[in-house]
Protein backbone atom coordinates (compact mmCIF):
# COMPACT_ATOMS: atom_id res chain seq x y z
CA UNK A 1 0.00 0.00 0.00
CA UNK A 2 1.60 3.65 -0.80
CA UNK A 3 1.72 4.76 2.81
CA UNK A 4 2.52 8.05 1.50
CA UNK A 5 -0.63 8.35 -0.05
CA UNK A 6 -2.58 7.91 2.30
CA UNK A 7 -0.90 10.60 4.46
CA UNK A 8 -1.12 13.05 2.03
CA UNK A 9 -4.87 11.91 1.69
CA UNK A 10 -5.44 12.27 5.50
CA UNK A 11 -3.71 15.96 4.87
CA UNK A 12 -5.82 17.03 2.79
CA UNK A 13 -8.77 15.93 4.79
CA UNK A 14 -7.73 17.92 7.72
CA UNK A 15 -6.94 20.85 5.07
CA UNK A 16 -10.37 20.98 4.14
CA UNK A 17 -11.91 20.60 8.25
CA UNK A 18 -9.50 23.29 8.93
CA UNK A 19 -11.27 25.15 6.14
CA UNK A 20 -14.54 24.54 7.61
CA UNK A 21 -13.89 25.30 10.69
CA UNK A 22 -13.49 22.03 12.08
CA UNK A 23 -10.14 22.27 13.92
CA UNK A 24 -10.50 19.19 16.44
CA UNK A 25 -11.06 16.61 13.38
CA UNK A 26 -8.42 18.82 11.57
CA UNK A 27 -5.68 17.87 13.82
CA UNK A 28 -7.17 14.57 14.07
CA UNK A 29 -6.47 13.34 10.51
CA UNK A 30 -3.22 15.39 11.59
CA UNK A 31 -1.97 13.01 13.61
CA UNK A 32 -2.79 10.61 11.65
CA UNK A 33 -0.72 11.75 8.96
CA UNK A 34 2.02 12.33 10.95
CA UNK A 35 2.03 8.91 11.89
CA UNK A 36 2.23 7.59 8.89
CA UNK A 37 4.95 9.94 7.72
CA UNK A 38 7.27 8.97 10.67
CA UNK A 39 6.72 5.13 9.92
CA UNK A 40 8.00 5.89 6.72
CA UNK A 41 11.00 8.28 7.22
CA UNK A 42 9.52 10.83 5.24
CA UNK A 43 11.00 13.94 6.87
CA UNK A 44 9.49 16.34 3.64
CA UNK A 45 6.17 15.07 5.20
CA UNK A 46 6.68 15.17 8.70
CA UNK A 47 7.80 19.13 8.53
CA UNK A 48 4.72 20.10 6.52
CA UNK A 49 2.04 17.91 8.55
CA UNK A 50 3.93 19.72 11.65
CA UNK A 51 3.22 23.35 10.43
CA UNK A 52 -0.22 22.75 9.63
CA UNK A 53 -0.77 20.89 12.87
CA UNK A 54 0.90 24.41 14.30
CA UNK A 55 -1.78 26.29 12.32
CA UNK A 56 -4.16 24.34 13.70
CA UNK A 57 -3.45 24.71 17.28
CA UNK A 58 -2.82 28.40 16.37
CA UNK A 59 -6.48 28.93 15.45
CA UNK A 60 -7.76 27.08 18.84
CA UNK A 61 -5.95 29.30 20.81
CA UNK A 62 -3.11 26.50 22.48
CA UNK A 63 -0.35 28.74 21.35
CA UNK A 64 2.46 26.40 23.50
CA UNK A 65 1.14 23.49 21.48
CA UNK A 66 1.30 25.67 18.71
CA UNK A 67 5.22 27.08 19.14
CA UNK A 68 5.83 23.46 19.73
CA UNK A 69 4.79 22.13 16.46
CA UNK A 70 6.03 24.62 14.79
CA UNK A 71 9.59 24.59 16.23
CA UNK A 72 9.71 21.29 15.28
CA UNK A 73 8.82 21.04 11.71
CA UNK A 74 11.75 23.87 12.14
CA UNK A 75 14.25 21.08 13.36
CA UNK A 76 13.40 18.90 10.24
CA UNK A 77 13.62 21.49 8.10
CA UNK A 78 17.26 21.90 9.10
CA UNK A 79 17.85 18.80 8.92
CA UNK A 80 16.63 18.52 5.47
CA UNK A 81 18.57 21.26 4.45
CA UNK A 82 15.73 23.05 3.00
CA UNK A 83 16.55 26.88 3.75
CA UNK A 84 13.39 28.23 2.22
CA UNK A 85 11.41 26.62 4.00
CA UNK A 86 13.32 26.80 7.35
CA UNK A 87 12.28 31.04 6.42
CA UNK A 88 8.49 30.21 6.62
CA UNK A 89 8.74 28.12 9.55
CA UNK A 90 10.88 30.68 11.30
CA UNK A 91 7.73 33.29 10.26
CA UNK A 92 5.71 30.85 11.65
CA UNK A 93 7.45 30.79 15.23
CA UNK A 94 7.48 34.53 15.06
CA UNK A 95 3.39 35.12 14.88
CA UNK A 96 3.46 33.27 17.93
CA UNK A 97 6.27 34.94 19.81
CA UNK A 98 4.42 38.49 19.07
CA UNK A 99 0.87 36.74 19.88
CA UNK A 100 2.49 35.75 23.36
CA UNK A 101 3.69 39.03 24.07
CA UNK A 102 7.24 38.08 23.60
CA UNK A 103 8.57 40.97 21.11
CA UNK A 104 12.45 40.27 21.95
CA UNK A 105 11.98 37.04 20.78
CA UNK A 106 9.67 37.91 18.08
CA UNK A 107 12.27 40.81 16.69
CA UNK A 108 14.86 37.89 16.77
CA UNK A 109 12.88 35.54 14.58
CA UNK A 110 12.19 38.34 12.27
CA UNK A 111 15.54 39.32 11.87
CA UNK A 112 16.16 35.60 11.22
CA UNK A 113 13.76 34.68 8.88
CA UNK A 114 14.39 37.89 6.90
CA UNK A 115 17.96 37.66 6.19
CA UNK A 116 17.52 33.96 5.46
CA UNK A 117 14.50 34.68 3.02
CA UNK A 118 16.86 37.61 1.72
CA UNK A 119 18.79 34.74 0.83
CA UNK A 120 16.91 32.17 -1.10
CA UNK A 121 15.46 34.98 -2.91
CA UNK A 122 12.08 33.87 -1.41
CA UNK A 123 9.81 37.15 -1.90
CA UNK A 124 6.75 35.59 -1.28
CA UNK A 125 7.96 35.13 2.19
CA UNK A 126 9.01 37.77 2.29
CA UNK A 127 6.02 39.64 2.03
CA UNK A 128 4.30 37.38 4.37
CA UNK A 129 6.72 38.43 6.58
CA UNK A 130 5.88 41.88 6.44
CA UNK A 131 2.37 41.23 6.93
CA UNK A 132 2.64 39.05 10.20
CA UNK A 133 4.76 41.54 11.48
CA UNK A 134 2.62 44.51 10.69
CA UNK A 135 -0.32 43.14 12.41
CA UNK A 136 1.67 42.18 15.50
CA UNK A 137 2.72 46.02 15.26
CA UNK A 138 -1.10 46.74 15.17
CA UNK A 139 -1.68 45.06 18.14
CA UNK A 140 1.31 47.17 19.78
CA UNK A 141 -0.22 50.38 18.64
CA UNK A 142 2.32 51.14 16.19
CA UNK A 143 0.33 52.17 13.57
CA UNK A 144 2.82 54.12 11.70
CA UNK A 145 5.23 51.35 11.44
CA UNK A 146 2.16 48.68 10.64
CA UNK A 147 1.47 50.82 7.22
CA UNK A 148 4.75 50.86 6.36
CA UNK A 149 5.12 46.79 6.54
CA UNK A 150 1.95 46.64 4.79
CA UNK A 151 3.12 48.93 2.08
CA UNK A 152 6.57 46.51 1.31
CA UNK A 153 4.18 43.45 2.26
CA UNK A 154 2.52 45.08 -1.74
CA UNK A 155 5.72 45.96 -3.18
CA UNK A 156 7.54 42.59 -2.64
CA UNK A 157 4.25 41.10 -4.68
CA UNK A 158 4.46 43.24 -7.16
CA UNK A 159 2.09 41.41 -9.48
CA UNK A 160 0.38 39.14 -7.42
CA UNK A 161 -1.24 36.30 -9.07
CA UNK A 162 -3.42 36.21 -6.15
CA UNK A 163 -5.84 39.34 -5.98
CA UNK A 164 -7.44 37.86 -2.95
CA UNK A 165 -3.74 37.81 -1.03
CA UNK A 166 -3.47 41.29 -2.19
CA UNK A 167 -6.96 42.18 -0.78
CA UNK A 168 -6.14 41.03 2.46
CA UNK A 169 -2.82 43.42 2.91
CA UNK A 170 -4.84 46.00 1.35
CA UNK A 171 -7.75 45.82 3.92
CA UNK A 172 -4.81 45.37 6.59
CA UNK A 173 -3.17 48.42 5.46
CA UNK A 174 -6.61 50.46 5.30
CA UNK A 175 -7.25 49.64 8.97
CA UNK A 176 -3.33 51.26 9.98
CA UNK A 177 -4.29 54.39 8.01
CA UNK A 178 -7.80 54.81 9.32
CA UNK A 179 -5.58 54.64 13.26
CA UNK A 180 -3.62 57.05 11.77
CA UNK A 181 -6.42 59.73 10.64
CA UNK A 182 -5.72 59.07 6.96
CA UNK A 183 -9.47 58.27 6.12
CA UNK A 184 -8.86 58.86 2.51
CA UNK A 185 -6.26 56.92 2.08
CA UNK A 186 -8.09 54.09 3.63
CA UNK A 187 -11.41 54.54 1.74
CA UNK A 188 -9.19 54.15 -1.70
CA UNK A 189 -7.81 51.00 -0.50
CA UNK A 190 -11.12 49.82 0.65
CA UNK A 191 -12.79 50.58 -2.54
CA UNK A 192 -10.11 48.39 -4.23
CA UNK A 193 -10.68 45.61 -2.00
CA UNK A 194 -14.54 45.95 -3.05
CA UNK A 195 -13.66 46.14 -6.68
CA UNK A 196 -12.28 42.81 -6.86
CA UNK A 197 -15.17 41.01 -4.63
CA UNK A 198 -17.17 42.41 -6.94
CA UNK A 199 -15.69 41.30 -9.45
CA UNK A 200 -15.39 37.41 -8.12
CA UNK A 201 -17.68 37.37 -4.70
CA UNK A 202 -15.86 33.83 -4.04
CA UNK A 203 -12.58 35.49 -3.95
CA UNK A 204 -10.28 34.21 -1.13
CA UNK A 205 -7.60 35.62 1.10
CA UNK A 206 -5.07 33.74 3.12
CA UNK A 207 -8.08 31.67 4.83
CA UNK A 208 -11.72 32.32 3.59
CA UNK A 209 -13.83 34.44 1.15
CA UNK A 210 -13.40 38.14 1.21
CA UNK A 211 -16.95 38.13 0.76
CA UNK A 212 -17.78 37.52 4.23
CA UNK A 213 -16.04 40.92 5.51
CA UNK A 214 -17.80 42.87 2.79
CA UNK A 215 -20.43 44.28 5.04
CA UNK A 216 -17.15 45.88 7.60
CA UNK A 217 -15.18 47.18 4.21
CA UNK A 218 -19.06 48.57 3.41
CA UNK A 219 -19.32 50.16 6.65
CA UNK A 220 -15.43 51.64 7.05
CA UNK A 221 -16.16 53.32 3.84
CA UNK A 222 -19.66 54.83 4.70
CA UNK A 223 -21.33 52.78 1.96
CA UNK A 224 -24.87 51.70 2.34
Amino acid sequence: ADSNGEAKALNHLANLEGVAGNHSASIGYLNEALEIFRRSGNIGGQSTVLNTLGCAFWCVGEFEKSRSHYRHAYDLQCLSGNRQAQGQALGNLMLVSGEKNDFPQMEALFTQAWDLSTETGDRGNLANLSLFRGRIEITRGAFAEAAALFRRSLDLRGEETNPGRRCEVLAELAHASFRLGEESSARNELEEVLSVIESDPEITGADEPLQAYRKAYETLIGLK
